[in-house]
This record gives structure tokens, C-alpha cells and sequence, in this order.
């Protein structure tokens, strides 16, 4: 349930808030971890900026098999965006980040993917 100033910003547009977010960079250990670990953390989105330049228009992060329990969202951006994003926090300029989630859509249907975990995989670290 949202609070209060939440529903405000949210339904109404009438106040801003902020959300705590993280910035990661790619590797040393999985996707889900990161993201794992930014969760526990008390953040509420986690960013994984590339470590690398690359030249794709795709990329999906994988999941290890226990990535059924984290709650919070994740996306994968490119380094320079990553780069800007921490050159602006280093300088502490403000940093505003909007994230759009839109779907595809034919007539009358929503093209969608599902990702999804077993609740009985037994590798989620505890």
C-alpha cells in the first residue's frame, strides 16, 4: 500500500518524490545477487550499468535460478549512460531518473515476455 505522498505524486502529479536507487556496475558476481543485495540494502530500484562498451541493442539479464525471490526492479543500462549518471553524482549535481515501461501492442493485445522461477528452487541464498 502506498503512502500517503506517494498516491499524491503518483496519481494526482501534484508533489515529487524520490525513490532510493542504486548503481552497480556489471560483474564480479550475478545479476540476481546485485540485485539482491541492493534490496537488502533498503533501495528500491537497482540500475547495472555495463562494464563494457557494447555495440547490441539487446541485452538480458539472466537469472541464476533464485531470481523468483527478489522484489524490487532491475535494468540493465549502457556504460556511458552509467558514466553520466555517476559523473553527475560525483559532482553532486542532482540526478533525476525516469524510468517508462511500455509495451507492445497489436489491436487489441499486449505482446508481453514472462520470466519466472519455481517457488520450490532451493538455491536461493539465505
Amino acid at each position: 500500500m502506498f503512502d500517503e505522498a506517494a498516491q499524491k505524486a503518483i496519481f494526482h502529479d501534484t508533489i515529487a518524490f524520490e525513490l532510493p536507487v542504486v548503481l552497480l556496475e556489471r560483474g564480479g558476481c550475478t545479476f540476481v545477487k546485485k540485485v539482491r543485495n541492493v534490496e537488502r540494502s533498503g533501495a528500491n530500484v537497482a540500475l547495472i550499468g555495463d562494464n563494457k562498451v557494447e555495440n547490441s541493442e539487446i541485452f538480458i539479464m539472466s537469472d541464476d535460478g533464485s531470481g523468483h525471490s527478489v522484489n524490487i526492479p532491475s535494468f540493465f543500462i549502457r556504460k556511458a549512460t552509467a558514466d553520466g549518471i555517476m559523473e553527475s553524482y560525483v559532482k553532486e549535481e542532482r540526478v533525476i531518473i525516469k524510468i517508462e515501461i511500455e509495451t507492445g501492442t497489436t489491436g487489441k493485445t499486449a505482446d508481453v515476455d514472462l520470466w519466472y522461477s519455481t517457488p520450490f528452487d532451493l538455491s536461493v541464498e539465505q
